[in-house]
């Protein structure tokens, strides 16, 4: 909600600064349009040229300035969701933002990004819900977030044993420790 009211402050403001600059910028045409330029007096009529120049070109900047603050409101990135400044980050993603670090990656429905290019060592700052156990490869787990593999004994010592497993040799190795 915030957000939306920092753009239409945005818009009206950059609206302002259009507005505001115009008459600086129609001066030249307001002098010279009334016959201020005539041949029979040329350093009076060269005078006012160079006199109202400076109000042409400082209308024109304010203009700029204002027609830029529109545009980058329009261009800004819209964020319907509301967040906590305090809290950070509950959705339990891996590298503190939601952002995908690599094309070839997605952000999962809990906030964690998982994918080829996710780092080898994700786990060790992902601090959401117990990782889905899918398989077992060597001495890992193969899971459904981050790149896919958790060892076997970090999971049991973080999550326990999932549902389902714990028969290897491997596995009943570290749930007896």
């Amino acid at each position: 909600m915030e957000g939306n009211i920092g753009r239409v402050g945005g818009i009206f403001f950059g609206l302002f600064m259009f507005f505001f600059g115009l008459p600086f910028t129609l001066v030249p045409f307001m002098m010279l349009g009334d016959g201020a330029i005539d041949i029979n007096y040329p350093f009076e009529s060269l005078f006012m040229i160079a006199f109202s120049i400076p109000f042409l070109m400082a209308g024109l900047f304010v203009q700029f300035f204002g027609l830029s603050m529109i545009w980058g409101v329009l261009r800004r990135n819209v964020t319907l969701e509301a967040k906590d400044d305090d809290e950070t980050n509950s959705e339990g993603s891996w590298n503190g933002n939601q952002e995908s670090i690599s094309k070839n990656n997605w952000i999962g429905p809990d906030g964690t990004e998982s994918g080829p290019d996710v780092p080898e060592d994700w786990y060790l700052t992902y601090d959401g819900p117990a990782p889905i156990v899918e398989e077992i490869y060597d001495e890992n787990y193969a899971v459904d977030r981050g790149n896919g593999t958790i060892p076997i004994d970090f999971y049991i010592k973080t999550w326990g044993i999932p549902e389902g497993f714990g028969k290897t040799d491997h596995e009943k190795l570290w749930s007896t420790e």
